[in-house]
This record gives C-alpha cells, sequence and structure tokens, in this order.
C-alpha cells in the first residue's frame, strides 16, 4: 500500500473514529437526558423498596450531561405517616471528570443537600431503622465465589470531595421506651466540608466545619480536621445557648422530675487517633469547659420549685478514655435552691430525683458494678465550690410540720479524688435558720469514705424541735439555745466507725408542760465539755457536766404537771400481723446475740449543779401546799458503768428556804450488783407549814415543831437496810380536821406517849427491805413505821409507860374484888409504877373512870348486906359501908354464932327448919353432921340473899367509889391532882370490876 492509500485510510479510520465518538456522545447525551433519569427513578422506587423493605418515592432524577451532574428531587423512605424515615428536597452530586482523570482517583467537585429531614425513633423493641440493617445484612442464598488472589489483597481506594453543603436539615429523634415521649429536634442544620479525603494508607488531613442550629434555640458547631487511615480527628466543639428543655423527655424517662429551664454552653478540643502499632484508639479531651446556667428541676408540685440552679460550671476539664482518667479544673455549683419536705407517710420529695428502677443498671449487684482495678477511672476535681445556696426542708412528718432552712450556703473542697484515697481540704459555712452560723473545717477522703471535720454552730433556737417532742410527750420548749463544736470522724472501711467528741452549751432553757401551759424545767446553763462517741462500741464518756440554775417546778393535780406522756388514742390490742411477728422475732434473735457481746460503757468523770431549786405545789390540798428546796449544791464524780472506784455524791441544800440538808455517798454501779452506802442529815425544818398534808391525813394541824432527820443507808445488791433517826423538837398538833383520809386512830395521844421530858419526839426507825419488791418504797416505808409507832403507841399506851419504868404489867387497869371499893396491895405498887412514868411524861393526864359488874358484884353486894343484917339489923347498909368491909363467906360459916343467926333468920322468913334436911344432906352428900349443917347454912344464906335488891345507881355508886379509891392513892403518892381527870361512871357504861384507867395529852 503506497503513501497515498494509507493517509486515505488512516482519514477514513479518523473520519469512522469521529462518527463513532460523536454517535457515542449522542448517545451518552440521550441515555443522560431521557433514559438515565427515568431508570434512576424506577430502580430507587422498585428495587430500593424492595431492598430496604420500606416504600422508596423519588420526585424525578435528571442528569446533566455536560457538567457531570446528578439531581434527585423530593426524594423519601417512609416509615411513619407523618414522618419519613429519610427525605430531602434536592440532592446535587457534581462529578469532576476531569479532576479524576488528572489525579487518577475518584474526584467529586460538590454534593449539595438541601432540607433534608430525618426521623430516628427508638421504642421498646429498637430502632426504627433496625429491620433495614437486617435485611441489609441479610446473607444471600446465591453461593459467594471464591475471592481471586489479587482480590484477596488489600488495595488502597481514596476519593476527594471538594465541597460538600447541607443546607436547612432537620432531625427528630423520638424515644418512647420510657414513661412519656422524648423527643430531640435539630432544625436549620448547615453543614460544610471543604476539600473532604477518603483514603486508606494516605495521612492528608482534611479540614471540616459543621455549624447545626436547634430548633428550641442553640447553636452547635464543630471545626476541625481529620483522616480516615490511620484514624484520626481533631474536633473542635463549641455549644452556645442550648435549650436544655429539648431534653426534658429524656430525663422524665430517668427520674420523676421536669426539666423546666435551662441552658447548655461547652466547649473543648476532642483528639481521635488510632494507633497501627498497639491497635489502640485514643480518645482524648482538653481544655473542656461546660457552664449550664438557670438550671430548673420540678416535680409535679410548683410552688415551691424543686430545684434551682444559677449557674453549674466545670472547666479545665481533661479526658482520656485510654488512660481512665478524668480531671476536673473547676466545678462551681453557684445559687443553688432545693425545697424538699418529707410527706406524713415518710415520703421525701428527693425521690423525685432517684434513678427510676426496673433497669437492668439499677438491677446489678454491687459486685457487678465495682469495677477491676485494671478499670478503675482516675476522676478528679481540683477545686469544688458551692456558694450563695439554699437548702429549705419542710418536715410534714410531724404537726405541726417543721421548716428547717440553711441559707448562705458555701462549700468549697480541693483536690476531691473520686476514685483514690486521697484527702480534701473542706470548708463549708451556713446559716441555720436564718440565725444560727455553721462553719465545718477539716479534711475529706471521698474513697473509700473518710471524714475528719471540725463542726461548730452557733446558738440555735430549740424550740423548733417542739413538734417532734409532741409526738411523744405533752411537753414543749418554751425558750432555749444550743451551741456546740463537735469534731466528727467517719471512716467506713474495714466497718463502719464514728467518733464524735463534742463540747454543747445550752442556756436559757425553759421546758413546760404543755397541756397545762405550766413551767416544769428552767436552767439558766447546761454545759456539756468534752463529751466523746464511738460507733460501733456505743461507749460514751464525758468529762464535765456543769448545770448552773436549774429550777424543776412541780405541781401535783388532777394530773400532775410531770405526767408528760402522750395519749396515743388508736393504738389498741389488735393482734400482731405476721410481719410484726416475724419482727419480734428477729428482733428478739438480735437481742440473743447481742447478750454475749460486751454491753456499751458509760462515764461521766464530773457532775455539777450549782444553785439549783426545787419547787412543789399540792393543788390537791387544801389549803394548797406549797415547799421548796433551794441553794441546791450538787456534785458526782467518777461516775462509771466500768470502774472499780465507787462512785461519788455531795449534795447540800436548804428546804423551805431555811432548813439545811446535807447528802454524802458512794455508788457503786456494777450492772450485776448495786452496792451503795449514803447518810446525811436535814436539820431545823419547821413543819407548821406541813399542816395541809396532817389535817388530810390525821385529822389535825400543826400548830409548832421543828423536823431534825438523820439517814443512814447501804444497799447490797437490790437489799436495802436503813437508820432513820427522826427528832421532832416542840412537835404539837393544833385544831383538828374534818377529813375522811384521816387515820382512826388517837394520834394526838400517840404523839403524846412519844414526847420526852423536853416535849421531844425521838425516834430510831430501821427499814429494810428488797428493792426488786414492786411494793416497796422507801418514803412509803419510812411513813408507814413512824404512822404505826404512834398508833401503837396510842393503842397501848400503858405498855408504852409501863416500858418507861421497867415493869411488864399493864399500869393502866387496876382489880377490885367483887363488892369492894378496897385497893390490893398489888394494884397500889401499880399505880405507884404509874405515877414514876407519868412524872417522865408531864405532856400527859390521866383519864379515870369508876367500873362495876352488875352481876358479880351484885351477889357479893348482897351477901355483906345480908351478914350486916344477921349480926344488928339496925346497922347501915348503904354502898359505902358495904364497899368498905372486909367479907369472906367461908370463914364465917366457920363461926357456929353465924350459923346459928342464919337458921333462925331463915326460918323467920321461910317458916322451915334448916335441922330437918341435916339427915338428908349427909345421906346424899354422904358428910358428917357439921357439915350437912354447914352446906344447908350455905344454900340457905345463898337464897337468902339473893332476895335483897339493889338499884342501878348502887352500882354507879359503887363504880364512883373505886375510881376515888385510885384518885386517893395516886394524890397520896404525890401526883398533882391537876393530871387527873375524872369521868363519871354510868350504868351503861360498866363493864367488870376492873377500872381500866386511859391517858390524854396535855
Amino acid at each position: 500500500m503506497d503513501a497515498l492509500q494509507r493517509r486515505r485510510l488512516l482519514r477514513l479510520s479518523a473520519k469512522v473514529f469521529f462518527v463513532v465518538l460523536l454517535v457515542l456522545y449522542l448517545l451518552y447525551i440521550l441515555l443522560g437526558y431521557f433514559y438515565l433519569p427515568g431508570k434512576l427513578k424506577s430502580l430507587a422506587e422498585t428495587e430500593g423498596s424492595e431492598l430496604l423493605g420500606r416504600t422508596v418515592s423519588a420526585e424525578a432524577f435528571s442528569y446533566n450531561p455536560f457538567t457531570f451532574e446528578l439531581t434527585s428531587q423530593n426524594f423519601a423512605i417512609a416509615d411513619e405517616p407523618e414522618h419519613p424515615l429519610l427525605q430531602w428536597q434536592q440532592l446535587r452530586v457534581n462529578a469532576g471528570f476531569w479532576a479524576t482523570l488528572w489525579n487518577r482517583h475518584l474526584v467529586i467537585q460538590e454534593i449539595e443537600l438541601n432540607q433534608p429531614d430525618t426521623y430516628i425513633h427508638q421504642n421498646e423493641d429498637g430502632f426504627n431503622f433496625d429491620a433495614i440493617i437486617a435485611r441489609l445484612t441479610q446473607p444471600s442464598d446465591d453461593p459467594k465465589p471464591e475471592p481471586k488472589a489479587e482480590q484477596a489483597e488489600s488495595s488502597n481506594f481514596a476519593f476527594t470531595v471538594l465541597l460538600l453543603v447541607i443546607n436547612q436539615g432537620d432531625a427528630l429523634y423520638r424515644d418512647s421506651s420510657g414513661d412519656v415521649n422524648a423527643d430531640v429536634n435539630i432544625d436549620d442544620l448547615s453543614v460544610t466540608f471543604n476539600d473532604l479525603y477518603f483514603a486508606t494508607g494516605d495521612e492528608l488531613l482534611n479540614p471540616f466545619t459543621i455549624n447545626a442550629a436547634l430548633s428550641d434555640g442553640g447553636q452547635l458547631s464543630l471545626s476541625g480536621e481529620y483522616r480516615l487511615q490511620p484514624l484520626l480527628f481533631d474536633i473542635n466543639v463549641n455549644a452556645e445557648h442550648l435549650n436544655l428543655t429539648e431534653f426534658a423527655d429524656f430525663l422524665r424517662n430517668t427520674i420523676n422530675a421536669h426539666l423546666t429551664h435551662g441552658t447548655l454552653a461547652a466547649s473543648g478540643q476532642i483528639h481521635i487517633a488510632h494507633n497501627l502499632d498497639t491497635e489502640n484508639t485514643t480518645v482524648t479531651l482538653k481544655q473542656g469547659s461546660i457552664e449550664i446556667d438557670e438550671l430548673a428541676l420540678d416535680d409535679d408540685v410548683q410552688d415551691p420549685p424543686m430545684v434551682r440552679i444559677n449557674k453549674l460550671g466545670a472547666n479545665e476539664i481533661t479526658l482520656d478514655l485510654l488512660e481512665r482518667s478524668l480531671r476536673i479544673g473547676a466545678l462551681e455549683y453557684r445559687g443553688v435552691r432545693l425545697n424538699q419536705w418529707q410527706t406524713k407517710d415518710g415520703e421525701f420529695r428527693y425521690e423525685s430525683l432517684l434513678v427510676k428502677t426496673g433497669t437492668d443498671g439499677n438491677l446489678k449487684s454491687d459486685a457487678t458494678q465495682e469495677l477491676a482495678p485494671a478499670e478503675q477511672w482516675s476522676i478528679v476535681i481540683d477545686d469544688f465550690a458551692l456558694t450563695d445556696s439554699a437548702m429549705n426542708f419542710n418536715d410534714q412528718h410531724v404537726t405541726p410540720a417543721v421548716e428547717w432552712q440553711l441559707s448562705e450556703v458555701d462549700i468549697h473542697a480541693a483536690p476531691l479524688h473520686l476514685t483514690e484515697p486521697q484527702q480534701a481540704n473542706v470548708t463549708v459555712s451556713a446559716l441555720i435558720n436564718q440565725n444560727t452560723p455553721l462553719s465545718i473545717g477539716g479534711v475529706l477522703t471521698p474513697v473509700p469514705l473518710e471524714v475528719d471535720v471540725d463542726i461548730d454552730h452557733g446558738p440555735l433556737d430549740l424550740t423548733v424541735f417542739n413538734p417532734y417532742i409532741a409526738t411523744g410527750l405533752q411537753a414543749a420548749i418554751a425558750q432555749g439555745t444550743i451551741a456546740s463544736q463537735t469534731q466528727l470522724k467517719l471512716t467506713l472501711k474495714p466497718e463502719l466507725a464514728i467518733d464524735i467528741q463534742a463540747n454543747s452549751t445550752v442556756e436559757s432553757f425553759s421546758f413546760i408542760n404543755s397541756r397545762s401551759n405550766s413551767e416544769l424545767l428552767n436552767v439558766e446553763k447546761l454545759a456539756v465539755n468534752n463529751a466523746q462517741f464511738n460507733i460501733p462500741s456505743f461507749n460514751t464518756s464525758i468529762d464535765t457536766i456543769s448545770i448552773t440554775q436549774p429550777i424543776m417546778t412541780l405541781v401535783r393535780d388532777t394530773q400532775p404537771n410531770w405526767l408528760l406522756l402522750a395519749d396515743k388514742n388508736g393504738t389498741s390490742n389488735k393482734p400482731e400481723t405476721p410481719e410484726q411477728t416475724t419482727a419480734a422475732e428477729n428482733t428478739s434473735d438480735n437481742s440473743d446475740e447481742a447478750a454475749g457481746q460486751t454491753p456499751p460503757s458509760f462515764a461521766l468523770n464530773k457532775l455539777t449543779v450549782t444553785q439549783g431549786e426545787l419547787r412543789f405545789t399540792d393543788l390537791l390540798q387544801s389549803p394548797k401546799f406549797v415547799s421548796s428546796v433551794n441553794d441546791m449544791t450538787l456534785d458526782v464524780s467518777g461516775l462509771s458503768t466500768t470502774a472499780t472506784e465507787p462512785t461519788k455524791v455531795d449534795l447540800t441544800a436548804l428546804f423551805n428556804q431555811h432548813a439545811p440538808f446535807k447528802l454524802q455517798g458512794e455508788l457503786g454501779l456494777n450492772p450485776e450488783h448495786l452496792d451503795m452506802e449514803v447518810k446525811g442529815n436535814l436539820k431545823g425544818l419547821e413543819l407548821a407549814p406541813m399542816s395541809s398534808y396532817s389535817g388530810t391525813y390525821i385529822g389535825y394541824k400543826i400548830s409548832e415543831g421543828e423536823l431534825n432527820y438523820d439517814f443512814d443507808y447501804t444497799i447490797d445488791g437490790s437489799q436495802l437496810n436503813g437508820q432513820n433517826n427522826v427528832l421532832a423538837e416542840s412537835f404539837h398538833l393544833g385544831q383538828s380536821v374534818d377529813s375522811e383520809q384521816a387515820i382512826n386512830a388517837p394520834i394526838k395521844l400517840g404523839l403524846a406517849l412519844l414526847r420526852d421530858l423536853d416535849g421531844n419526839i425521838d425516834l430510831d426507825l430501821d427499814i429494810s427491805g428488797d428493792m426488786q419488791d414492786p411494793s416497796f418504797n422507801i418514803p412509803g416505808l419510812i411513813a408507814k413505821t413512824f404512822v404505826n409507832i404512834i398508833v401503837k403507841a396510842a393503842a397501848s399506851p400503858f405498855t408504852l409507860l409501863g416500858s418507861l419504868v421497867g415493869s411488864d404489867d399493864n399500869l393502866g387497869e387496876i382489880a377490885f374484888a367483887s363488892g369492894s371499893a378496897q385497893l390490893s396491895s398489888d394494884n397500889q405498887h401499880k399505880l405507884k409504877q404509874l405515877i414514876k412514868a407519868l412524872n417522865k411524861k408531864n405532856n400527859l393526864n390521866l383519864v379515870v373512870r369508876g367500873n362495876a359488874d352488875k352481876l358479880q358484884d351484885r351477889t357479893a353486894l348482897q351477901g355483906r348486906r345480908l351478914l350486916l343484917e344477921l349480926n344488928d339489923p339496925n346497922t347501915a347498909t348503904d354502898i359505902t359501908t358495904l364497899a368498905a368491909m372486909e367479907f369472906d363467906l367461908d370463914s364465917e360459916l366457920d363461926n357456929p354464932q353465924t350459923l346459928k343467926s342464919i337458921e333462925r333468920y331463915y326460918r323467920q322468913q321461910t317458916d322451915k327448919k334448916l335441922s330437918d334436911s341435916i339427915e338428908l344432906t349427909m345421906q346424899e352428900r354422904n358428910v358428917d353432921e357439921d357439915q350437912a349443917r354447914v352446906i344447908l347454912a350455905e344454900q340457905a344464906f345463898k337464897e337468902l340473899a339473893a332476895r335483897l335488891e339493889f338499884s342501878e345507881r348502887d352500882f354507879e355508886q359503887l363504880a364512883e367509889l373505886r375510881a376515888q379509891a385510885i384518885i386517893n392513892d395516886l394524890t397520896e403518892h404525890k401526883l398533882s391532882p391537876e393530871r387527873i381527870n375524872r369521868e363519871a361512871a354510868y350504868s351503861a357504861t360498866l363493864t367488870g370490876t376492873t377500872v381500866e384507867l386511859t391517858v390524854a395529852p396535855d
């Protein structure tokens, strides 16, 4: 082929090539304009819908074959009727053909996405795109071909996006897995990326910028640079004015609280890098800061609000996920306001802030939640501060509700190591109830928790505790303050241990009975110094307790003011529920376990009471009784439940401001065996003010007298032995009082019998008893013994008088022979002894009233009168003569002349002869004639005497004669007649031949 042919062939080939190229270009234009848009729409709506399992719709696709630009209009992937999963108004992709050829990798000139809208919905079953992911990741039924060797080898891949723009993007995230639907909206999201480069095996960094606006306010911007392999991101984060209420529903699903206000600002530098050598990915945050303004958390009660925080700021935040470390340079809470309460049912408002239970995290055991040592984080807060804050707590568990306020709260702690055992210095200052300053200073170790702080508070008004007191007592604090300085040490490991050392002062304290509104206790000052308490031993020790000017006022009424227990209405004897029974059994088991443990100890080195006073008023007495114990000084030293040395007690006081009282003793406080020795005395207590009680219980007022009382007691275990000496000087009763409660006994007489020559009553009263006996009562036992002595003395006065002269005879009984008024020698001796005894009791008078026996004395008087008439019918036979004569019938019958007189007088009176009955009497009695004659004469004498009559007046006269005989003998032996009171004898009072003397007080 020659050159000409070759040129023709080349020209023809060129023409064919350009024609083919033109045809292909025309075909490319035709396909780009007319075929490709429709095909893409069909593929998206059919195969796309089948692949995703969702309806895919696209309004239109267009392609510009000249600019290599592909556009999609109104594309959507359906989900819910009102919310498609993904949609956009326009997507425009401009491929860089020539740049791709030049750079030998894919270059996209521009990607522009306008008005995209994304919807993500999470419910209890998962996310709304889970099904799509499952379909995309489902393995195909077709067997996969074996990869070729060259395909198995990794190859680098890269592409570049010169400009990526997202305009006016919207995103909605909805969480309906909780109690309420939680939505987060991102509106007007605008993102611009320049020169995005994605490649494997390339270290080129690509800058990017993302700006977004949230629907409820706030701006979010991300800027920095990145690469994909090896992974590296350097991101600057900045958020401003983010409205936290956007996340309120999410918070609501976590806690029972509403986030009603708050804005967030945050910034920081995030660095993410993957190290190919170690295969570790480093994630760090530097220069981080978070600031939350005007944060408001509320529950269903709007007033008062639950939580308000004016500002919460965290600065200089550094985070390293690989090293598991978080450090916050400064964490500050400013203007925190908490309003909390406890309801009547014991529920606390702060429970709304607790994480809801029921999640897996809440159900995990402590063991599973604890991190292994290798996984332990390091969390440090260099400076923590809470300033200008306040807390209000309303305790509705008592009535009326108590308002507690903590204001002007400032807390500083630095540095706080939350995961390592490092100490932090802590200071706290605040005002309690707007008046009481509180300060706390010391060190705190968060992990494991250890606290060593000094706690000081100024005078705190004690009346705030009245509603708590009212739950169990009908009492209230009228006034008073308490101030304390306390050192607290607390540790949790190896076990809970608490050591408290405190000094407290109570001033101007007044405690009243709220039922009667009467004062019960007033204390000018109470100081407790160096009180120490420990847990778990529960041992308590106190150096000194000093009480100044305590005044206790006791009022006895129908309801004494010292009975303070509240009347708990509604308590009943209902059967125990199974839960109560189980609780009681558990308590019993715990008690059994505790029985083998060492009981807590208590020690008080010294207790002093100065200028004490006890006031007592008994309104049940008429007139009311008023008494007092004044100028009381008490010293107690060495009080301890474990000490081997006894506790010493020294008490001095004045009774009713004039009578000194003193007590000294030693106590052994062994809980298994009580030992005590105590002695003391009371001198010169005026008894006249006790007339109110004496009138009620013994029926007399006290006109005068002073009491001196000495006592000496010992206690050995439960056995008490006491020696009491009661000396009542010049003690005399006054006028009588009509009282139904008065003892029915001659009290005045008893007292008169007990008085000595000086007019004093001096008694030794020894008592003993078992204190475990429920009826044992020391004052009651002394009073009972004293009254018994008085009653016994009054009931047997002559026994007491006989004891004064060493006589065992009853000096008050003078026995006379029947019909006689003559004193025997024995009776004369008794009367002499009686005179001696009465001379020792100058305050006693003798009462004499004669006595006679109408039966015995009648027979004797009849015989005496008959005998006189037998001897001389003209002789006087009056009672005086009869009572003075000697008469013995047996002796008279031995006189033959008397026998003849009886026989003659009998024949005169009966017209019978006694001699006619002698033989019969001899036979019946088996006696001789002389004996029979005497027997018959005796019978005749008695028969004749029985016919003689005596009047009631005769017996009264005989009684008077006997009384006079006694009086004459007494006066003859120098007993003053002024001390003898004679009472007339009446027939109705005559009881026998013995005259029973009585005594009466002067």
